[in-house]
């Protein structure tokens, strides 16, 4: 149901904000594939919620604050794009903001797989949303 969908990326993105890694996790399937950013050193997808939770972790450890705002996110019945807005100051004092795009396969009412993109388009067309 859209509702849910549009509601576990709610949950899951609060629970980021929040430092709650373990109440993010709860958002991913067991059988959970992350795909991260191809402009990411690891491109190779992470298998696994023991082993996502590690990797997400691992990113975000030299954050002194992270924060991720959804700007937008459409539901496509098994599938659900978010556009999102990163906000971050790293441990050295260096600051980034940058928007990031997630295609995301969500099964009984988790992720089963989240592919991350720079990119808009690829976002979309990996959602089944693009024309």
């Amino acid at each position: 149901m859209p509702e849910e969908n549009i509601e576990l990326v709610r949950r899951t993105m609060d629970a980021v904000n929040r430092g709650d890694l373990t109440a993010w996790a709860r958002g991913l399937h067991d059988e959970i594939v992350y795909y991260p950013l191809a402009e990411n050193p690891q491109t190779e997808p992470v298998h696994g919620v023991a082993a996502v939770l590690e990797f997400v972790a691992d990113w975000l450890e030299p954050w002194d604050e992270y924060t991720v705002e959804v700007t937008r996110a459409v539901d496509a019945g098994d599938r659900v794009f978010v556009a999102t807005k990163h906000s971050a100051r790293h441990e050295t004092g260096a600051e980034i903001s940058m928007e990031m795009y997630i295609a995301g396969a969500v099964q009984d009412g988790r992720y089963v797989e989240l592919k991350w993109f720079m990119n808009e388009p690829d976002a979309l067309e990996a959602t089944r949303l693009s024309e």
